[in-house]
């Protein structure tokens, strides 16, 4: 699945190169529409509902959509995320790369706030510093 939503991204897939049919950027944030013949293809990062964290960065998923319209999240033939996407080989791909940005991150000092009210918070906000055992 993720091998064709590459090629329905890429200029000139199917042999076509019409300038109309390159990707474009999409009204909403982080997102980008091709049109794919009667169809639209979108993909866009959406933030976490926990936001920008000054020692964790941000968390985000990257979602695709196939749909009537060039709207995201409207007409939708098909939607995914792409976890759903890949194989388990790319997963493990994926996993890799996130326990390095994970490794190089630096801890948040002890008087940190989300540190100091209360155990389970605390311990919930250190996860974002601990190696993924499994491919999500």
């Amino acid at each position: 699945m993720l091998k064709t939503a590459k090629e329905m991204l890429q200029p000139g897939a199917g042999g076509r190169t019409d300038e109309s049919e390159r990707i474009q950027k999409a009204k909403t944030m982080l997102s980008w529409i091709r049109p794919r013949g009667e169809l639209y293809v979108s993909v866009w990062c959406q933030a976490d509902q926990t936001g920008w964290d000054t020692y964790a960065g941000p968390k985000f998923v990257v979602e695709f959509q196939l749909g009537r319209e060039p709207v995201i999240g409207k007409s939708e033939i098909r939607r995914a995320r792409i976890g759903k996407m890949l194989s388990a080989a790319e997963r493990e791909d994926i996993r890799t790369i996130q326990n390095s940005v994970i490794a190089s991150l630096r801890r948040p000092p002890k008087s940190h706030a989300l540190l100091n009210p209360g155990e389970k918070l605390s311990a919930w906000y250190l996860k974002r510093f601990k190696s993924i055992d499994q491919p999500l």
